[in-house]
């Protein structure tokens, strides 16, 4: 599946050391787009859900193209893997989907500035078209 704009559904496997999903990408195309979810060493949880991207209103993002992932059901029980004694974030329908150990909004920086690129210019760039339409027509 290509998420092709903001608030568009599709799965993710908590299970991963490194999650991916693909985007469309500005110049036509997709493009994979990896994160750190759970550390180098150690996966923490198992299972999966459906989330989606969406504009981040975390007030540290605030002024910056930043996105992040909000968990809109679960597909598969979410449990710790075997050995895992304690996991403090677990993901949660209707919130951001956070790191599981540090508790922070698992979150994708775009823009001009930004040292870390990752390929969400285009849902960006159709985000802003939609609300200078909606501004336009108010």
């Amino acid at each position: 599946m290509v998420v092709g704009r903001f608030g568009q559904p599709f799965p993710l496997d908590f299970n991963l050391y490194v999650p991916s999903f693909w985007v469309r990408a500005s110049a036509g195309g997709v493009r994979s787009v990896r994160f750190w979810f759970t550390g180098a060493r150690y996966r923490f949880l198992r299972g999966a859900g459906l989330v989606c991207l969406e504009p981040s209103t975390v007030p540290a993002h605030a002024g910056r193209q930043v996105a992040v992932l909000r968990v809109l059901e679960i597909s598969e029980p979410v449990e710790r893997q075997p050995g895992i004694q304690f996991v403090p974030f677990r993901p949660v329908p209707g919130e951001l989907l956070l790191h599981p150990h540090s508790g922070r909004p698992v979150s994708f920086e775009e823009g001009r500035d930004s040292p870390r690129k990752c390929g969400l210019q285009s849902l960006w760039e159709d985000y802003e078209q939609s609300e200078s339409d909606r501004v336009a027509t108010t």
